[in-house]
């Protein structure tokens, strides 16, 4: 009975340590996942600001050699 009590004790020690292990597994794939997002996010915010400030370039552009230039 001793030794079934010892081995019992062995066991669910490993099993909290396992758990705990894949606690933090858990954590960090969650953590790397909200990372990728946000820097996907990060990286689409950036591209339609460079797409408004190519458009706004374009109209300031447009709008100087509209303007009769003096001779």
């Amino acid at each position: 009975m001793e030794q079934q009590a010892q081995l019992k004790d062995a066991l669910n020690e490993a099993l909290a340590a396992e758990v705990q292990r894949l606690k933090l597994t858990a954590a960090e794939v969650n953590g790397e996942a909200q990372l990728s997002s946000c820097m996907a996010q990060q990286l689409s915010i950036n591209h339609q600001m460079f797409q408004m400030q190519h458009q706004q370039q374009n109209q300031d552009a447009g709008a100087a050699s509209a303007w009769p230039t003096a001779t």
